[in-house]
């Protein structure tokens, strides 16, 4: 598999793993905070509200918008470490609401977006976020390497 990222890396994937094996800091780092900005990309995203539906007198909380959160961390493992990411809301009722599979027709019907839904249209922007971090792991390497 060949992969290229910004004009300053290509090569096949065995090669940036070799490289990124020899400085793994500085590839956490880039990829530790990359997948922190996709997951608050995401989470914000969750937390928008559609149109109150016409003629409603329902007053909404804003608990379920309030109550998306995500966390990263760095999962080690014998064949190294790799980030993981989650988001999530607390709420009893947000799986009713927004849940791909658990989501009511009444929700559903008012424009709630599923997990599934944001995600869906969210994906370029996160592999936007993830090419922008392996540049900047390029561009560590590569002054790693000069130094």
């Amino acid at each position: 598999m060949s992969v290229q990222i910004d004009d300053r890396f290509e090569g096949d994937l065995q090669q940036l793993l070799d490289a990124l094996g020899a400085f793994p800091d500085i590839a956490q780092s880039r990829v530790s905070g990359a997948i922190e900005k996709g997951l608050l990309l995401l989470q914000g995203r969750m937390a928008v509200y559609p149109p109150a539906p016409m003629g409603s007198t329902y007053r909404r909380t804003g608990t379920l918008g309030r109550t998306w959160t995500s966390a990263a961390r760095v999962v080690e493992m014998e064949s190294g470490a790799f980030v993981s990411g989650r988001v999530g809301n607390a709420t009893p009722y947000g799986p009713w609401v927004q849940h791909p599979e658990d989501q009511t027709a009444v929700h559903k019907a008012h424009g709630w977006k599923t997990t599934a839904d944001v995600l869906a249209e969210s994906e370029n922007d996160i592999a936007e976020i993830l090419v922008e971090a392996g540049g900047s792991i390029v561009q560590d390497l590569a002054r790693e390497a000069e130094a």
